[in-house]
Protein backbone atom coordinates (compact mmCIF):
# COMPACT_ATOMS: atom_id res chain seq x y z
CA UNK A 1 0.00 0.00 0.00
CA UNK A 2 1.40 3.57 -1.01
CA UNK A 3 1.98 5.93 1.59
CA UNK A 4 1.45 9.63 1.36
CA UNK A 5 5.02 11.53 0.86
CA UNK A 6 5.16 15.34 1.54
CA UNK A 7 8.98 15.84 0.07
CA UNK A 8 11.04 19.21 -0.15
CA UNK A 9 13.54 19.65 -3.21
CA UNK A 10 16.29 22.60 -2.84
CA UNK A 11 17.40 23.10 -6.76
CA UNK A 12 19.43 25.55 -8.61
CA UNK A 13 17.60 27.73 -9.95
CA UNK A 14 14.51 28.92 -11.61
CA UNK A 15 14.34 26.36 -14.67
CA UNK A 16 14.65 23.30 -12.36
CA UNK A 17 11.84 25.05 -10.14
CA UNK A 18 9.48 24.84 -13.33
CA UNK A 19 10.31 20.93 -13.70
CA UNK A 20 9.34 20.31 -9.81
CA UNK A 21 6.26 22.34 -10.28
CA UNK A 22 5.96 20.20 -13.92
CA UNK A 23 6.31 16.81 -11.37
CA UNK A 24 3.51 18.24 -8.73
CA UNK A 25 0.90 18.74 -12.13
CA UNK A 26 1.84 14.68 -12.98
CA UNK A 27 1.12 13.43 -9.43
CA UNK A 28 -1.82 15.16 -9.06
CA UNK A 29 -2.70 14.54 -12.06
CA UNK A 30 -1.31 11.01 -13.23
CA UNK A 31 -1.42 9.06 -10.31
CA UNK A 32 -4.44 7.08 -9.10
CA UNK A 33 -4.23 9.51 -5.77
CA UNK A 34 -2.32 12.52 -4.88
CA UNK A 35 0.41 10.85 -2.33
CA UNK A 36 2.92 12.71 -3.34
CA UNK A 37 3.31 16.54 -2.89
CA UNK A 38 6.60 18.61 -3.93
CA UNK A 39 7.63 21.96 -2.72
CA UNK A 40 11.18 23.54 -3.70
CA UNK A 41 12.91 25.99 -2.57
CA UNK A 42 15.27 27.49 -4.87
CA UNK A 43 18.88 28.77 -4.55
CA UNK A 44 18.71 31.31 -7.53
CA UNK A 45 21.80 29.78 -9.68
CA UNK A 46 25.36 31.65 -9.11
CA UNK A 47 26.28 28.93 -6.50
CA UNK A 48 29.81 28.25 -6.19
CA UNK A 49 31.63 25.23 -4.78
CA UNK A 50 32.68 27.88 -2.14
CA UNK A 51 29.48 28.79 -1.00
CA UNK A 52 26.84 26.42 -1.82
CA UNK A 53 26.66 25.15 1.45
CA UNK A 54 25.80 28.28 3.26
CA UNK A 55 22.72 28.87 -0.18
CA UNK A 56 21.37 25.41 0.81
CA UNK A 57 21.19 26.74 4.46
CA UNK A 58 19.57 29.92 3.97
CA UNK A 59 17.39 28.62 1.36
CA UNK A 60 15.87 26.41 4.05
CA UNK A 61 15.60 29.41 6.43
CA UNK A 62 12.78 30.42 4.84
CA UNK A 63 10.85 26.96 4.37
CA UNK A 64 8.91 25.28 7.33
CA UNK A 65 6.69 22.54 7.81
CA UNK A 66 6.96 18.62 8.49
CA UNK A 67 8.37 16.64 5.23
CA UNK A 68 9.35 12.90 4.62
CA UNK A 69 12.01 13.60 2.38
CA UNK A 70 14.66 16.72 1.79
CA UNK A 71 16.15 16.40 -1.44
CA UNK A 72 19.51 18.86 -2.59
CA UNK A 73 19.21 18.78 -6.62
CA UNK A 74 22.23 20.23 -8.23
CA UNK A 75 24.44 20.38 -11.55
CA UNK A 76 28.03 18.38 -10.79
CA UNK A 77 29.66 20.22 -13.62
CA UNK A 78 30.88 23.27 -11.38
CA UNK A 79 32.04 20.33 -8.49
CA UNK A 80 34.14 18.69 -11.39
CA UNK A 81 35.83 21.50 -13.13
CA UNK A 82 37.01 22.25 -9.59
CA UNK A 83 37.82 18.61 -8.85
CA UNK A 84 38.30 17.12 -11.76
CA UNK A 85 41.44 14.74 -10.71
CA UNK A 86 38.46 13.01 -8.29
CA UNK A 87 35.50 10.28 -9.62
CA UNK A 88 31.88 11.77 -9.72
CA UNK A 89 31.58 9.12 -7.09
CA UNK A 90 34.24 10.54 -5.46
CA UNK A 91 33.00 14.00 -5.58
CA UNK A 92 29.07 12.98 -4.74
CA UNK A 93 30.19 11.14 -1.39
CA UNK A 94 32.30 14.29 -0.27
CA UNK A 95 29.62 16.63 -1.32
CA UNK A 96 26.88 14.75 0.46
CA UNK A 97 29.40 14.56 3.66
CA UNK A 98 29.67 17.80 3.93
CA UNK A 99 25.84 18.28 3.85
CA UNK A 100 24.76 16.09 6.08
CA UNK A 101 27.48 18.07 8.41
CA UNK A 102 25.80 21.20 7.38
CA UNK A 103 22.26 20.23 8.51
CA UNK A 104 23.24 18.42 11.42
CA UNK A 105 20.23 20.72 12.73
CA UNK A 106 17.81 22.10 10.54
CA UNK A 107 16.62 25.42 11.07
CA UNK A 108 13.30 26.22 13.30
CA UNK A 109 10.48 25.15 12.15
CA UNK A 110 11.31 22.66 9.06
CA UNK A 111 11.56 18.72 10.58
CA UNK A 112 12.21 16.42 8.13
CA UNK A 113 11.53 12.62 9.20
CA UNK A 114 14.25 10.61 6.91
CA UNK A 115 17.51 12.19 7.42
CA UNK A 116 20.63 12.35 6.12
CA UNK A 117 19.39 14.62 3.28
CA UNK A 118 19.44 12.76 -0.41
CA UNK A 119 22.49 14.83 -2.69
CA UNK A 120 21.02 14.74 -6.41
CA UNK A 121 23.13 15.44 -9.03
CA UNK A 122 22.80 15.89 -12.83
CA UNK A 123 25.72 14.89 -14.69
CA UNK A 124 26.73 17.23 -15.72
CA UNK A 125 24.53 20.31 -15.52
CA UNK A 126 20.73 21.11 -16.40
CA UNK A 127 20.99 21.39 -20.37
CA UNK A 128 21.61 17.45 -20.20
CA UNK A 129 19.38 16.76 -18.15
CA UNK A 130 16.90 18.33 -20.54
CA UNK A 131 18.23 16.61 -23.56
CA UNK A 132 17.19 13.70 -21.51
CA UNK A 133 13.47 15.17 -21.49
CA UNK A 134 12.91 15.58 -25.03
CA UNK A 135 14.91 12.22 -25.81
CA UNK A 136 15.82 11.14 -29.44
CA UNK A 137 17.52 12.66 -31.55
CA UNK A 138 18.14 15.88 -29.34
CA UNK A 139 19.70 14.40 -26.87
CA UNK A 140 22.41 11.99 -29.33
CA UNK A 141 22.44 15.44 -31.22
CA UNK A 142 23.62 17.13 -27.99
CA UNK A 143 25.72 14.23 -26.34
CA UNK A 144 27.83 14.50 -30.28
CA UNK A 145 28.11 17.87 -29.54
CA UNK A 146 29.49 17.50 -25.62
CA UNK A 147 31.68 14.33 -26.76
CA UNK A 148 33.25 16.56 -29.34
CA UNK A 149 33.94 19.51 -26.67
CA UNK A 150 35.37 17.42 -23.62
CA UNK A 151 32.27 17.72 -21.69
CA UNK A 152 32.41 14.55 -19.86
CA UNK A 153 35.94 15.22 -18.80
CA UNK A 154 35.65 18.86 -18.01
CA UNK A 155 32.49 20.11 -18.81
CA UNK A 156 31.97 22.99 -20.78
CA UNK A 157 30.81 26.36 -19.24
CA UNK A 158 27.34 27.44 -20.43
CA UNK A 159 28.97 30.89 -22.28
CA UNK A 160 30.85 28.29 -24.66
CA UNK A 161 27.78 25.60 -25.03
CA UNK A 162 24.85 28.12 -25.17
CA UNK A 163 24.65 29.09 -28.54
CA UNK A 164 24.60 25.22 -29.64
CA UNK A 165 21.97 24.42 -26.72
CA UNK A 166 20.01 26.69 -27.94
CA UNK A 167 19.78 25.30 -31.25
CA UNK A 168 20.11 21.58 -30.67
CA UNK A 169 17.60 21.50 -27.39
CA UNK A 170 13.56 23.38 -27.93
CA UNK A 171 12.41 25.78 -25.56
CA UNK A 172 15.18 25.33 -23.12
CA UNK A 173 14.80 28.42 -21.12
CA UNK A 174 10.93 30.17 -20.01
CA UNK A 175 7.90 28.14 -18.75
CA UNK A 176 6.88 27.02 -21.85
CA UNK A 177 10.05 24.82 -21.99
CA UNK A 178 8.59 22.39 -19.34
CA UNK A 179 5.00 21.88 -20.88
CA UNK A 180 5.46 19.20 -22.82
CA UNK A 181 7.00 16.77 -19.41
CA UNK A 182 3.69 17.00 -18.03
CA UNK A 183 2.42 13.47 -18.90
CA UNK A 184 3.34 9.37 -17.69
CA UNK A 185 4.68 9.29 -21.44
CA UNK A 186 7.47 11.81 -21.06
CA UNK A 187 8.10 10.77 -17.49
CA UNK A 188 8.85 7.46 -19.08
CA UNK A 189 10.94 8.52 -21.60
CA UNK A 190 13.35 10.40 -19.38
CA UNK A 191 13.94 7.38 -16.75
CA UNK A 192 14.24 4.99 -20.10
CA UNK A 193 17.12 7.99 -20.99
CA UNK A 194 19.03 7.75 -17.59
CA UNK A 195 19.02 3.77 -17.47
CA UNK A 196 20.66 3.87 -21.08
CA UNK A 197 24.18 2.75 -20.96
CA UNK A 198 24.39 4.55 -24.84
CA UNK A 199 23.32 7.93 -22.90
CA UNK A 200 25.91 9.46 -21.10
CA UNK A 201 23.75 12.12 -19.25
CA UNK A 202 22.43 10.53 -16.12
CA UNK A 203 20.52 12.41 -12.98
CA UNK A 204 20.33 11.02 -9.77
CA UNK A 205 17.20 12.98 -9.64
CA UNK A 206 15.82 10.97 -12.44
CA UNK A 207 16.16 8.18 -9.89
CA UNK A 208 14.60 10.01 -7.34
CA UNK A 209 11.00 10.44 -9.69
CA UNK A 210 11.26 6.73 -10.36
CA UNK A 211 11.19 5.05 -7.32
CA UNK A 212 8.53 7.67 -6.55
CA UNK A 213 6.87 6.71 -10.09
CA UNK A 214 7.43 3.07 -8.75
CA UNK A 215 5.52 4.07 -5.62
CA UNK A 216 2.55 5.35 -7.02
CA UNK A 217 1.43 4.20 -9.91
Amino acid sequence: MCVYKYILVVCEGGSEERYIKVLKKFFREYTDKQIVTIMSSNLCGGITVSNYISRIKDALKSVKGDFDELCIWLDVDLFKRKYNNLSLEEIKEMCQQEINRALVNLPRGLRVANLPVKLCFNYMNGEDFLSMCHGGDVVMLWQDFCEQNNHFINPMVAAFYKGEADRIIPCKTGDECWLDFQNIENIKNLISCNENLDIKFSSDFVDFISKLVDETI
